[in-house]
């Protein structure tokens, strides 16, 4: 009798077993799994958990298709990276996709072993630099087309002097670039710490600034918007995405389904996330080079195209980093940001702060990020000559938005300066939080982040969204 009950067992585990379909549906659940646990353990709870049938010949088939690679413990992530720390110090190429897998097995193992994992990881410093090419020939494709109905556009702009770039920029897009930037940085340390409603809410002004900004015709917008899109769907796709779906349907209404500039933007919303990030970097420097040649030599927006195509790669630059804020490339991109931001301009900083109490360190953050929002004084020797820097990331009112503040409207305008204040100061904290708990400063990256969280707060409430 047992025998039987056995044999039918088999049988009806048999006729359960997985199709190819059912292995594509679950992919995700049985790579998120294997990470962590045995092939048994995997086995069982897909089993248990999802009705998953399948043979360890199967399961073992599949793992090698996917490539799926497991966690590795202490000792051989320390030996991987004592291997490269050689390669580093000698005339070696530092393998850079085995570098980042170092730098997410690191971050998987218990915070007290990870202390010793990130001094050797510190000493490793490979070449990266930012992704020019396309990953297959169906990204390409879409990309080409995305530079196409963008250069139309531009064109267009000019052939129908709907732009002019003959007169001085009136910094509506200037000014998106300092506050986007901030405030996707803001979002994604909300995003990390599981406050989604927040991370919605620090980003809706700046949809709600698109309209007003679409009517300045201006071409530089696409840059902004492609940047914003392309960093906070790092931490974030569905905002990254919401950013590309409401720029379309906004440029929809005001152009047309069949407009350029709505072509291009559903383009590079029909890529992937991982494809959308890597093309960005193409869109961007190729769509400035469209621009300037439709300027003419001298003109004042000349001046500044340089500066917007610097400002919007750096968007670009932090994909590369990932989640991996000790290492050498965050450093290099955070000096490059924080040079035109005025504000830190050195890895140095960090090192100086592990001498402060921490208290003092968030202190000094709120000072520095004060500065981004000073426009020259009266007294400054440089203030006539055309500062790019300043001008390019300045808080004051010539960089404001049509419908923001006005000069007379004093209350606005200190109302203009808290929040760029404020963002300047969450976006430093949450870097700031990332950095001291890969360096395995627990209770310092704690206090960095509630000193984050109470902020986040406090601006939310005064959103009134």
């Amino acid at each position: 009798m047992t025998d039987r009950r056995s044999s039918s067992s088999n049988s009806s585990t048999k006729s359960r077993w997985a199709t190819p379909a059912d292995w594509e549906a679950h992919r995700e659940h049985i790579t998120r799994l294997y990470q962590d646990r045995t092939l048994k353990e995997t086995m069982e709870v897909m089993l248990r958990d999802y009705g998953f049938s399948g043979t360890t010949r199967m399961y073992k088939s599949r793992i090698k298709a996917w490539d799926l690679r497991k966690n590795r413990g202490f000792g051989r992530v320390k030996e991987s990276l004592e291997q490269l720390v050689a390669c580093s110090q000698g005339d070696a190429v530092i393998d850079v996709k085995r570098y980042k897998e170092l730098a997410v097995y690191i971050r998987r193992l218990p915070l007290e072993q990870q202390g010793a994992l990130v001094r050797l990881f510190n000493q490793i410093r490979p070449d990266i630099t930012p992704r020019r090419s396309l990953a297959g020939a169906d990204d390409l494709y879409r990309t080409e087309g995305c530079l196409y109905h963008l250069q139309n556009h531009i064109v267009g702009l000019f052939d129908n002097h709907l732009f002019d770039g003959e007169t001085a920029p009136v910094n509506h897009i200037t000014s998106l670039y300092t506050e986007w930037y901030h405030a996707t940085i803001v979002a994604q340390g909300a995003l990390r710490f599981g406050r989604t409603v927040e991370a919605f809410k620090v980003i809706q002004p700046y949809f709600d600034q698109y309209q007003e900004v679409l009517l300045t015709h201006d071409p530089r917008l696409f840059g902004c918007t492609s940047a914003f899109a392309a960093l906070i769907s790092l931490s974030g796709p569905e905002l990254g995405n919401a950013m590309l779906s409401y720029a379309q349907q906004m440029a929809e209404t005001m152009y047309g389904p069949y407009h350029p500039y709505c072509k291009a933007l559903k383009s590079l919303a029909a890529m992937a996330v991982p494809e959308r990030r890597a093309a960005c970097a193409t869109l961007l420097v190729s769509g400035y080079q469209m621009l300037r040649k439709q300027l003419t030599p001298g003109a004042p927006y000349e001046l500044y195209t340089e500066q917007d195509c610097r400002a919007a790669e750096i968007f670009i630059l932090r994909n590369d980093l990932g989640a991996d804020p000790g290492s050498s490339h965050h450093y290099r991109v955070s000096k490059a940001i924080f040079e035109i931001t005025d504000l830190i301009t050195s890895r140095d900083w960090y090192d100086e702060q592990e001498q402060m109490p921490i208290s003092d360190v968030i202190d000094t953050i709120a000072e520095i990020s004060g500065e981004v929002t000073s426009p020259p004084r009266d007294d400054d020797p440089d203030e006539t000559t055309v500062d790019l820097q300043w001008r390019q990331w300045d808080g004051g009112d010539s960089s404001k938005p049509e419908g923001s503040a006005t000069a007379g409207d004093d209350n606005s305008l200190v109302e203009v300066e808290r929040r760029h204040h404020t963002l300047a100061k969450m976006s430093m904290l949450a870097d700031l939080e990332q950095y001291l708990t890969l360096n395995g400063q627990t209770s310092n990256a704690l206090e960095a982040r509630r000193s984050f969280e109470d902020s986040l707060v406090k601006h939310c409430e005064k959103l009134k969204i």
